[in-house]
């Protein structure tokens, strides 16, 4: 087997854990989970609007490691008609400052949700966790929203020398948070034209 291959494989199993920590977390909530290589599908219930989540190891291969950034996905079915790309900016280069969305595709719908999504008590939750991207995007052809973080919590690298890998592994209270915040985001694109979530 390929070094690399054996590196990958392993990197499968950090990635089982990682949603075995979900499983921990929400317990029951969670009906099935389906793996495939450095993707995994978790189905949810009891959650109002995220019923599944995607879990992915994006690798990043460096001069001495394999960088696995844990991406987590879900997708929302929504007719709204207008394409729209939300972006969470932010500055800092070990933790996020001055962190605010920002609507890249100039969209009403955008604008609308950007403002909400920037309320100081929305704003806040976000900037606590500290998800190294966050990309909320709305396909028209598919009628469909695309939610995307990028979490460095639940990421994984392979050290080359000396030869081990290191996960940071989820507590179960930070996998609930993930939960909760994709569902407020989902919560705001959903209501765009509500008052501004608590």
């Amino acid at each position: 087997m390929p070094f690399a291959q054996s590196i990958d494989l392993r990197a499968e199993k950090r990635l089982q854990s990682v949603a075995d920590q979900f499983k921990t977390a929400l317990g029951t909530d969670i009906t099935a989970a389906r793996q495939t290589g450095l993707r995994l599908e978790l189905a949810l219930k009891n959650q109002d609007y995220i019923h599944e989540l995607e879990l992915e190891y994006d690798l990043q291969n460096r001069f001495f490691s394999r960088i696995y950034d844990l991406t987590i996905k879900c997708n929302l079915p929504f007719d709204y008609g207008e394409e729209t790309r939300i972006t969470l900016k932010y500055r800092g280069f070990n933790s996020i400052k001055g962190a605010y969305f920002v609507d890249e595709s100039g969209s009403a719908m955008g604008e609308r949700i950007v403002a909400k999504l920037n309320s100081p008590r929305v704003l806040k939750k976000f900037i606590e966790f500290q998800f190294l991207g966050l990309n909320l995007e709305y396909h028209a052809l598919k009628k469909t929203w695309s939610i995307e973080a990028k979490s460095i919590v639940g990421s994984s690298t392979w050290m080359f020398l000396p030869p081990l890998i290191h996960t940071i592994k989820p507590k179960p209270e930070e996998c609930r948070r993930i939960v909760a915040l994709f569902e407020l985001l989902a919560f705001v694109v959903s209501t765009e034209g509500t008052d501004s979530p608590h």
